[in-house]
């Protein structure tokens, strides 16, 4: 499954906290007649942190974080936001997690940044809430417990956090802490896409349409649409390579084009997706350029033995690492590795990794 959380480039991310705080603050200063944004008075912003005030410690800590209006300053950075948490402001709290769970800006530091997303979600704040929804759903730092996850995730939803949406209908779609129900899954990934306008989701829905699950019929035309808005980095590379599939396949009214469907694996794979560089590597196959073909074989494979350790619970990844081993592509054909893999996935709720399980024979 996806993980959908914030964006991974944390400084776009902090850098959205910060325009989007000065620009509300009480410390800004409307621009000139230029049309430009709202610029800030760092001296009154100074001042008022000094005298205690959690958000211009807040907004103070983001101005050293990126050099914004002062000199870049880490030690000065972590110095006002660790303070801007201590006096109560959520969002500083999850901010502060954030920096600690990458090393930005500070050593890295996971049992701090445990510390500050636990507290970031018990003062109500919807991103660490649905980030402290993944730690536990994935087990990392903490024992996996998927009800808690799916407590966490519901609170960031019902906050307003498409994310969190995404995340719970995932649960229902993966059976993780309830009974699985696609209709509901649906129910939150269309949530989601309404409150982002359709930014995010974009895969869930387009795989949802595409299989015709949660009680749609299935329809190509409408899963294509979904794949190919615009969204994130990590989702779009996603949506390249089902399109691909679509497009290999020839499925619904799409007639089979190989040098469509490589177009769409190609930019999966240049999106950094390991499933889209195993299907690539695939097509390549078909077209008997088999040295091209065995590269990209064996990048999908160095890649996923890497990333399942760190992703913890993606279950298509290992469904792809399982399709190398059964196939002896990229490693050698190994279908004990094969069998274990798609079961790990199917045992994560994966429907397609059960349906492989059923229908594996080894050969």
């Amino acid at each position: 499954m996806l993980n959908c959380k914030r964006s991974k480039n944390n400084r776009l991310q902090f850098l959205i906290i910060f325009i989007t705080v000065i620009g509300i603050s009480p410390f800004s200063i409307q621009a000139q007649e230029d049309g430009a944004g709202p610029t800030l008075d760092i001296d009154k912003v100074k001042k008022e942190a000094w005298k205690g005030n959690a958000d211009a410690m807040f907004v103070l800590g983001n101005a050293y974080l990126y050099g914004k209006y002062v000199s870049k300053d880490s030690v000065e950075a972590i110095k006002w936001i660790t303070k801007a948490a201590e006096r109560g402001k959520p969002i500083a709290m999850y901010a502060l997690g954030n920096l600690y769970d990458n090393g930005k800006a500070v050593s890295k530091d996971t049992v701090l940044a445990l510390k500050w997303y636990t507290k970031g979600a018990e003062a109500g704040e919807a991103n660490a809430q649905n980030t402290l929804g993944l730690k536990y759903r994935k087990g990392r730092w903490v024992t996996r417990d998927y009800k808690k996850a799916m407590k966490l995730f519901k609170e960031s939803a019902e906050a307003g956090n498409p994310y969190g949406m995404i995340n719970v209908g995932q649960m229902y779609q993966y059976a993780k802490a309830v009974e699985r129900d696609n209709a509901v899954a649906l129910s939150w990934y269309l949530k989601a896409a309404e409150k982002s306008r359709i930014k995010i989701g974009c895969y869930n829905l387009g795989y949802f349409y595409e299989y015709g699950k949660g009680g749609l019929t299935a329809d190509i035309a409408t899963a294509i649409s979904f794949y190919t808005k615009p969204v994130n980095k990590e989702e779009k590379a996603a949506c390249m390579y089902r399109l691909g599939n679509i497009y290999e396949s020839g499925k619904g009214n799409i007639k089979a084009d190989i040098n469509e469907a490589m177009k769409y694996y190609l930019a999966s794979a240049d999106g950094g997706n390991i499933t889209g560089m195993y299907f690539l590597g695939h097509v390549y196959e078909l077209m008997q350029r088999n040295d091209e073909a065995n590269q990209w074989y064996r990048k999908a494979f160095d890649l996923s033995e890497k990333e399942i350790k760190r992703s913890l619970d993606d279950t298509e990844l290992m469904i792809c690492l399982a399709m190398m081993y059964e196939n002896g592509k990229g490693t050698e054909k190994n279908t004990e590795q094969a069998l274990a893999w798609y079961k790990q996935a199917a045992d994560l709720g994966n429907e397609e990794a059960e349906l492989k399980l059923k229908n594996f024979k080894g050969n």
